[in-house]
């Protein structure tokens, strides 16, 4: 094959890589986009020699394309259409760019690898860990990944710390794995030894309690996906398992000794970033394959959630009055879900909105989901719930610290502030209907400034509420004054008719880092002190600037009065200059009429294309919104007038590629109901030409 033609095979892949929706090519590579790799050809990589690129071409003038060959995994799984995805697919994608030959991504059994290398089927692998007895067989390079021991249990089992304590651990492995050895090496509970000759195998030992956990390395949680929903745990302390680019082919050697100079190199760094993008694109995978029918059709026909978000709810969902914004563990999983769902998520109140008012936009349906609603008997059969919580938390009397720890007889004469309408307030009633000192506020906070105050002597609520006392508030005086044994499941609360929206999402959360995203929520302070100072630092150097600015004033006038006489001539100097001025600054408006028409040329001669449009803050992406699009706009994507691109969003929003409308619409929304201007437009997104073919756009 020539080599015009093999360089224009290798830039095809990366064209339908990137314009194509889904996924483009089990023998071929899958959509996955990732960022600049490091080196885009042979010819940038440090300490490549002019003998080496010479052997790279000879390779393609024998080649027409090179087999990579892994095993089923989470780097390299099929799509229904049979295309590779994963890291293997973006791999192979570089190595296809780097050397100018396709690297074609397959996915084979274990014995089918081995021999495939031995009979020169197989011209690449990416399974085998580099040690001195094998790199007398093959040629390898250093570590391109690092694999992490795991072990799989059922979702539903005890937890091994709770099964030790009553007796042996069960541990299952792979007939002849290498796990086992490093299992013994660092397990320090004791455990007994299973075995088992495939994956499926031990998924049935799992199930029949013969085993209490398998483990594997990380890649092989993917084999597992088509059987049941397991958990999946990191083994401690982490052990980590390297493999190589790896040939047996001599004639490749070329092959194995450019990219090691590229590992020299800082390659690593980018092949862990794509190794990142290809691991979300499985669980992304992972995520689809969750899913029934019915759950896939909701999602195609609502890509858009309105959700309601509490105001005073740290560290669940509330708006920080400093940032002007609304934070917390709900919407950082939130931002999450989105990219795992493809669902955009619209929150559809103000920092207004009180919980009761929020409570009735999910009654009304005017939201399909609120960040957290707390069960109780009477929401029982009108509400539902996510599966998956963010938390456990117990549910508390806040007091300050001086007063005594009281006993549950007193709970009745101790006055207590209630948020309205809220899991806590409706528990309290129904735990203390003769309560005889109730204070209702709208909300948590302002039944917590009460108590501030010393309004009430306690407030009813959960434990991580005294977060917004000591970490948020950053207030000291404060502490839980008695605990309920009751404890509550934290998350999202739905309307009783959204029962796919709750099935996916309960789905999508076991796929999030809930904890981490949580942890990291419950462990953050916030500490304005610094900020207070400089802030009282700069209000008294200004305030001494402004006395001192009138000492010099005053001091001046004085001096200004003794030299009368030079004012009138003074005056007239002055309104001598001001003429001039007048007379510069009409020059400046013709020079400034030549700038805008240089502006305008200028315009059209770097294609930038211009649109203005009424913001609707109510309804911002409607299609049927007025927008005013330039006619060199149009003419970038190949229209001519208002006819055929009228002026409406929708001109553009159907004309969006199918993997950008989600991201467009956010960006939009965020940057629209942003009030402290603290969330740019600034957006790349590719757009359909009037002749079918999509090009890249910056807004």
């Amino acid at each position: 094959m020539p080599h015009s033609l093999r360089k224009r095979i290798v830039s095809l892949i990366a064209a339908v890589v990137l314009f194509v929706p889904g996924y483009a090519g089990c023998e071929g590579i899958g959509h996955a986009e990732s960022g600049a790799p490091v080196f885009s050809s042979v010819s940038e990589i440090p300490g490549v020699t002019e003998a080496d690129l010479a052997a790279v071409r000879e390779l393609r003038d024998k080649n027409e394309s090179f087999v990579y060959a892994v095993n089923y995994s989470t780097e390299a799984f099929c799509e229904q259409d049979g295309t590779v995805n994963g890291f293997t697919a973006l791999f192979c994608e570089w190595l296809s760019q780097l050397f100018e030959i396709p690297f074609i991504p397959r996915i084979v059994e274990w014995d089918e690898l081995i021999d495939g290398l031995e009979n020169g089927s197989i011209d690449f692998t990416g399974e085998l860990t580099a040690n001195e007895e094998r790199r007398k067989k093959y040629l390898m390079t250093d570590d391109i990944v690092q694999r992490r021991i795991i072990y799989i249990r059922t979702d539903k089992s005890l937890s091994l710390q709770e099964i030790a304590n009553r007796r042996d651990l069960r541990y299952g492995f792979l007939v002849g794995a290498t796990t086992i050895e490093d299992v013994r090496l660092h397990e320090k509970k004791s455990f007994e030894e299973f075995f088992a000759d495939d994956h499926r195998e031990a998924y049935e030992m799992l199930l029949n309690g013969t085993i209490d956990a398998f483990f594997e390395e990380s890649t092989a949680e993917a084999a597992f996906d088509f059987f049941g929903e397991v958990e999946v745990g990191t083994f401690f302390p982490i052990i980590y398992s390297p493999v190589s680019l790896t040939t047996q082919n001599q004639e490749l050697k070329i092959i194995i000794d450019i990219f090691q100079k590229a590992l020299d190199n800082g390659a690593i760094n980018y092949l862990t970033e794509i190794y990142n993008r290809g691991h979300f694109e499985y669980t992304r995978q992972k995520f689809r394959l969750l899913l029934t029918d019915e759950e896939r059709d909701y999602i195609a026909k609502n890509p858009v959630i309105n959700y309601g978000a509490e105001i005073a709810n740290y560290p669940v969902s509330f708006f920080n009055d400093r940032t002007r914004k609304f934070e917390g563990i709900a919407h950082d999983v939130i931002n999450e879900l989105e990219k795992l769902t493809g669902l955009v998520f619209l929150r559809a109140n103000d920092e207004l909105t009180h919980w009761p008012e929020l409570l009735q936009m999910l009654d009304d349906g005017e939201v399909a989901m609120i960040t957290e609603l707390i069960p109780s008997e009477d929401r029982i059969g009108n509400y539902r719930w996510a599966g998956v919580s963010f938390f456990q938390s117990h549910l508390i009397l806040i007091s300050k610290t001086e007063h005594h720890d009281i006993e549950a007889n007193e709970i009745l004469y101790v006055k207590t502030g209630l948020s309205k309408n809220t899991g806590h307030s409706i528990l309290f009633k129904q735990w203390f209907p003769n309560h005889r000192a109730i204070v209702e506020y709208p909300n948590t906070t302002e039944a917590l400034n009460a108590l501030e105050r010393g309004e009430v002597d306690m407030v009813m609520t959960s434990e991580h509420q005294l977060l917004i006392m000591t970490n948020y508030r950053e207030l000291v005086g404060y502490k839980a004054n008695f605990v309920f044994e009751y404890y509550f499941d934290s998350t999202f609360g739905f309307g009783y008719e959204e029962e796919n929206l709750s099935a996916i999402m309960t789905k999508a959360m076991r796929l999030v880092d809930i904890n981490g995203i949580s942890g990291r929520w419950m462990r953050r302070t916030y500490d304005y002190r610094v900020q207070l100072a400089q802030d009282r630092i700069l209000f008294v150097i200004a305030g001494g600037a402004l006395l001192l600015g009138f000492l010099f004033m005053f001091m001046q006038l004085i001096r200004k009065r003794k030299e009368g006489k030079k004012l009138e001539s003074l005056v007239e100097k002055r309104t001598k200059e001001l003429s001039e001025n007048q007379n510069r600054l009409q020059d400046s408006l013709r020079h400034n009429e030549y700038q805008l028409l240089k502006l305008n040329l200028m315009v059209k001669a770097t294609k930038i294309g211009l649109w203005d449009m009424y913001i609707k803050r109510d309804d911002p992406v409607n299609p049927s919104n007025e927008i005013a699009w330039s006619d060199e706009f149009r003419k970038m994507l190949g229209y001519k007038n208002e006819i055929d691109f009228p002026n409406i969003f929708g001109s553009l929003i159907t004309r969006l590629h199918p993997a950008d409308v989600s991201k467009i619409i956010a960006s939009f929304v965020e940057h629209i109901n942003d009030a402290a201007a603290n969330a740019p437009y600034d957006v790349e997104y590719r757009a359909q030409r009037k002749n079918g073919e999509y090009g890249y756009f910056r807004a």
